[in-house]
């Protein structure tokens, strides 16, 4: 595919959602397609949301990385569905993952944040120390103003 300015991009993909159905989320080139999945007609569903996808990529000759493609199960009683979708060469099976990281916060089947919020306080403790070793000599207010402006903001980007 030829590149495409971003505006481009967005008016190019924006009726995706439409073919798909199920809940969609576009985010520059990355897509997401979410569902509640209780009984057979749910899985079904999102099989088709998926399949329909693959069909729109390939009518728009815009075309999905297959080995990038994954399915998250969220949940206790979930029962892990498998689930595929269909190229031109074959059915390609998702692979079924337990974390995914996306835009810089990590995702787990069990939706439990710790590890992003211990991973902002390694980084915020690493720039206090950078901060400690840079200075010969610093007040308490230069030392307020340099945590406010560099230590901070990975403890705020986490709230």
């Amino acid at each position: 595919m030829k590149c495409l300015g971003s505006y481009s991009f967005i008016i190019f993909i924006n009726d995706l959602p439409d073919v798909v159905k199920n809940l969609c989320v576009l985010f520059v080139d990355d897509t997401k397609v979410f569902g509640p999945v209780g009984n057979e007609e749910d899985r079904v569903s999102l099989h088709e949301a998926l399949n329909n996808m693959l069909k729109w990529s390939n009518e728009w000759q815009l075309k999905f990385n297959t080995t990038k493609c994954k399915v998250m199960h969220y949940g206790r009683e979930n029962r892990n569905h498998k689930y595929s979708v269909k190229t031109y060469e074959s059915d390609y099976k998702l692979e079924s993952i337990t974390k995914e990281k996306d835009l810089g916060v990590i995702f787990t089947t069990a939706l439990k944040f710790s590890r992003n919020v211990g991973m902002a306080a390694n980084k915020a403790n690493r720039v206090v120390g950078a901060i400690r070793r840079s200075f010969r000599y610093m007040d308490g207010q230069m030392f307020v103003q340099l945590y406010k402006s560099m230590v901070r903001v990975h403890l705020n980007m986490h709230k």
